[in-house]
């Protein structure tokens, strides 16, 4: 941590005790010109000195780092920097971050209760709103509905009408967490390079993020298709949201606005006729690959392998007869062969 940030993480500390409200402070922190920190990455890349977004915010207000400590996993350590704010402030941060469902407002607690309101939709664009139905068992039970259904229109086109609330929630959950978790589809979806942000990769895909607050902040929209969901959010959102939570400068190496992430499903009905959602966990042999993509797949294998031991890229290509861009090419595409017919994805 930078020493000459203290002065603005402890403004931003002391302000949110003081208004209550992550809104409000950045509100005031927009106001009163207050940007994010500039840094400058080892490449030259130009970060920081931005607007605050709530989730940046939210980020900063989380992050163990500025008192001291790190977060691996669902764990805090001690760190081997210097502490920015007092542990009391910290806290008493905490305190009224945690503050009980029941204590929030009627909109909080919408929000916290339904992940994908005013996100997820058909392949039409048909928004499904939350709605709760009381069982015979007496429990209340989440479906997101399609806004035809709602509205008496024609059923929606290749799609189920209804959807169980908590499983569409934590298939989505579980596919970001899959991408925020695995290095390879990490540089992927962050537009990384898997040599040369090989350890920044590492220490990202160690570290716990609030996936729900992330989905809050930096998602657009979730589409439910025939076969799949199709998660898009910001680029730009994902980034800021990253950096301030895990105290990191990622190299923005892409223009591009958006991100989109997939994942297969299907959709059946149980025992006692209630629709459920399904991974779809089918997977292709390696060994069905065809040969070209086997071949690079081998020499990727070996090359990564061959570079991680100490050989530069620039000595593999020139030995290989291949152009060092081909030869990270070809390192990067083993990564992602491997993943997608990995058994935990």
């Amino acid at each position: 941590m930078n020493k000459d940030e203290a002065p603005l993480a402890q403004h931003i500390f002391d302000r949110y005790l003081a208004l209550d409200s992550v809104k409000k402070l950045m509100h005031e922190l927009e106001r009163d010109g207050k940007t994010s920190p500039a840094r400058v990455s080892q490449r030259g890349y130009q970060k920081g000195d931005a607007k605050y977004s709530r989730g940046a915010l939210y980020a900063i207000l989380k992050n163990p780092i500025y008192i001291g400590k790190i977060r691996h996993k669902d764990k805090i350590y001690d760190g081997q920097h210097e502490a920015l704010i007092c542990t009391d402030i910290w806290n008493r941060v905490q305190a009224v971050l945690d503050k009980p469902v029941g204590a929030k407002t009627g909109q909080e607690k919408a929000r916290h209760k339904n992940l994908l309101q005013g996100l997820l939709f058909d392949r039409n664009g048909t928004l499904y709103s939350p709605v709760y139905t009381k069982k015979t068992d007496g429990k209340n039970y989440r479906y997101y509905v399609s806004q035809n259904l709602l509205q008496c229109r024609d059923h929606p086109e290749g799609a189920a009408a209804r959807l169980p609330a908590h499983e569409i929630e934590q298939a989505v959950i579980t596919t970001i967490n899959k991408h925020l978790s695995t290095p390879a589809l990490l540089a992927k979806l962050l537009h990384l390079d898997e040599i040369e942000d090989h350890s920044i990769l590492q220490h990202m895909t160690q570290i716990a993020i609030d996936l729900e607050s992330l989905i809050h902040h930096c998602l657009m929209n979730v589409v439910i298709e025939p076969d799949k969901i199709t998660i898009v959010g910001k680029l730009s959102a994902l980034r800021e949201y990253l950096d301030t939570s895990l105290g990191l400068t990622i190299p923005a190496r892409s223009d591009a606005a958006t991100f989109t992430l997939s994942t297969g499903f299907s959709t059946q009905r149980s025992h006692k006729g209630a629709i459920i959602l399904k991974a779809d966990t089918a997977k292709q042999s390696l060994y069905d690959l065809p040969a070209v993509e086997l071949r690079n797949l081998v020499r990727g294998v070996i090359w990564r392998d061959r570079h991680f031991a100490g050989e530069s890229i620039r000595n593999i290509a020139r030995q290989e007869g291949f152009s060092e861009a081909g030869v990270r090419k070809i390192i990067m595409g083993s990564f992602h062969t491997l993943m997608a017919f990995s058994p935990d994805h």
